[in-house]
């Protein structure tokens, strides 16, 4: 298992509650959080066998991004 750690757009409860409906059902990412206190709004995600782009594309399908 790895720790994938990115800065997103997600900004508020909401946000979160918008990308847990993909990620949470997403088998590969194992758990996830984001920290909204902080100004880059890190997600944290615990993976299997998979990448920061595969992260990056789940937010995505959630209508949020993963900034470099």
């Amino acid at each position: 298992m790895n720790t994938i750690k990115l800065k997103t757009n997600i900004a508020c409860a909401g946000c979160k509650s918008k990308v847990a409906k993909v990620l949470d059902n997403d088998p590969k990412i194992k758990t996830w959080d984001v920290d909204l206190v902080s100004a880059e709004r890190w997600l944290t995600a615990e993976v299997e066998d998979v990448d920061e782009s595969y992260v990056k594309a789940a937010v995505a399908m959630a209508g949020y991004v993963c900034k470099d």
